[in-house]
C-alpha cells in the first residue's frame, strides 16, 4: 500500500529496507532526498510507524530521533507494554496521548516508571477510552501527580476517576490550566471543592459534562472562587444546575468564549437572556436537547452575541423558523449550525441561502420537516464555503439530483 507525502511515494518496503547511512543499496529515491525533507515526512506518520522507520538504517535512525518527532506523543489503538512505555518515556515527550489503547498487559512499575521518565518534561496528558486495570483515572492520576508537577492541561474523560484521582491531581499539581473529566459520574462535591480551592485562579478550560453526583453547590462554590477573566470555556452538559446558578456563574465569568450546557433542563429562555447579557465573547454555544427553549432565546443571541460562531440547538423542539432567521440575519459570520430536530422548515433553509453566510462550513438539518431540493439549490450555491451538510430523515430530498450540484 502506497502513501503519497509532499510528492514523495513511500512504500512499506521503503521504510523496511535494511541498509546503512552509505550503502549503495538503499531505496534510492528516499536516500538522495535532503534530511528536512525526510523530517517533513516523518512527521506525517504515527509514533509506532517513526519507530519501525529508525530500525530501517541509521541515517531514518538520526532523523527519526529528532526531538521535534516527540513533542506530543500519540499513541492509538496500541497493545501496551513496560518496555514500549519505557522507550516513550526516554523520549521526554511534553504531551503524551493514549487513546482507545489495550492496557492490560502493563504493570504498576511500568506506569511508574513511565512517568518519573517524564517528570520534568510533562506538560499535557490526555488518557481517553483505554482499558487495563492500569490505565484507569484514579491510577494515572496518581502517578502523574506524583511526579510530574508541571502539568497544566489533563484530559481523562470516561475513565472511572473517583474522588481519590481528582483530590491527588489538585494536591500534586502546581497550576492546573486545562482539565476534562467529563464521564466520570463518581466525583461528588468534595473533590470538586479541593479543586476549585487548588486551580480556580488558574483554569481556563473546565470540563464536567456527565458528571452526575455534582449538585448546584459545586457550581455555585464554583462562581464564588473563579478569578474573572480566566476561564474561556465551560462545559458542564448534563449536570445538575439551578438556573440561579447559571446566572451567577456566568456573571463571573465575562470571558468565556465556549459554553456548552446540553441537555441541561433548568436552562430557559430567561436564563439565555442573562447570559447572553453577561457573557458576550462567547463564539461556541451548545445547548443541544434544552426543550425549554424557544425562539425568544435566539432573539436574545442575535442581539446580545455578535461574536457568536458556532451553534448547537439540536433537539430544542421550540425552535422554529421565526428564531433561526432571526439568527441568520443578524450572525453573518456564522461558521457551524446545528439545527437538527427542531420546528423549523425548509423557510430557515431558504432564509440560510437568501442572507447567504459567507463562512458557514456546516449545516446539520436532519429530522427537519419540509425541507426540500428547491430550497438545498439555493442554500448550496449561496455558502461557498459549505463542506458538511446534515439530511438524516429528511424524506423529501431527492439525493441523487442534489448530488449533481457538486
Amino acid at each position: 500500500m502506497e502513501k503519497k507525502v509532499i510528492g514523495v511515494y513511500m512504500t512499506k518496503k521503503d521504510l523496511s529496507t535494511n541498509c546503512s547511512e552509505t550503502t549503495t543499496h538503499c531505496t534510492p529515491h528516499m536516500m538522495m532526498l535532503p534530511d528536512e525533507l525526510i523530517l517533513g515526512i516523518f512527521s506525517f506518520l504515527s509514533i509506532k510507524d517513526i519507530a519501525s522507520a529508525t530500525a530501517a538504517c541509521k541515517k531514518f535512525y538520526r532523523i527519526g530521533n529528532d526531538s521535534s518527532l516527540w513533542k506530543v506523543v500519540t499513541l492509538q489503538s496500541c497493545e501496551l507494554k513496560d518496555k514500549f512505555l519505557s522507550g516513550i518515556g526516554s523520549r521526554k515527550p511534553r504531551g503524551l496521548e493514549l487513546l482507545s489503547c489495550d492496557g492490560k498487559k502493563i504493570s504498576n512499575r511500568g506506569l511508574r516508571e513511565l512517568f518519573k521518565n517524564l517528570k520534568q518534561s510533562l506538560e499535557y496528558l490526555n488518557i481517553s477510552k483505554c482499558s487495563g486495570d492500569n490505565l484507569t483515572g484514579d491510577t494515572i492520576m496518581l502517578h502523574a501527580s506524583t511526579y510530574c508537577k508541571h502539568l497544566n492541561k489533563v484530559v481523562i474523560p470516561w475513565s472511572s476517576t473517583t474522588d481519590n484521582g481528582l483530590s491527588s491531581l489538585s494536591y500534586g499539581l502546581k497550576r492546573l490550566a486545562h482539565l476534562n473529566i467529563s464521564g466520570n459520574s463518581a466525583i461528588t462535591d468534595e473533590a470538586f471543592k479541593v479543586l476549585l480551592e487548588q486551580h480556580a485562579h488558574n483554569l481556563k478550560v473546565l470540563e464536567v459534562a456527565g458528571c452526575f453526583s455534582l449538585s448546584s453547590e459545586s457550581f455555585g462554590q464554583m462562581a464564588e472562587k473563579s478569578t474573572p477573566n480566566n476561564l474561556r470555556k465551560l462545559n458542564i452538559g448534563l449536570c445538575k444546575v439551578a438556573e440561579d446558578t447559571i446566572n451567577s456563574l456566568c456573571g463571573k465569568l465575562p470571558s468565556l468564549r465556549h459554553l456548552d450546557m446540553h441537555g441541561i433542563k433548568s436552562v430557559t429562555d430567561l436564563c439565555i437572556q442573562t447570559v447572553t447579557q453577561q457573557c458576550k465573547n462567547i463564539h461556541t454555544l451548545v445547548l443541544s436537547h434544552c426543550v425549554s427553549l424557544s425562539d425568544q432565546a435566539l432573539f436574545q443571541m442575535s442581539e446580545n452575541l455578535p461574536l457568536l460562531r458556532n451553534l448547537n440547538i439540536s433537539g430544542c423542539c421550540k425552535v422554529t423558523d421565526d428564531g433561526v432567521s432571526s439568527i441568520t440575519s443578524a450572525l453573518p459570520c456564522l461558521q457551524t449550525l446545528d439545527i437538527s430536530s427542531t420546528g423549523v422548515t425548509h423557510i430557515s433553509v431558504t432564509a440560510i441561502a437568501q442572507f447567504g453566510l459567507q463562512w458557514l462550513t456546516s449545516l446539520k438539518l436532519s429530522f427537519c420537516h419540509n425541507v426540500t431540493n428547491e430550497c438545498l439549490y439555493s442554500l448550496l450555491t449561496s455558502c461557498p464555503s459549505l463542506e458538511l451538510l446534515h439530511l438524516y430523515g429528511c424524506r423529501r430530498i431527492q439525493f441523487e439530483s442534489l448530488l449533481k450540484i457538486r
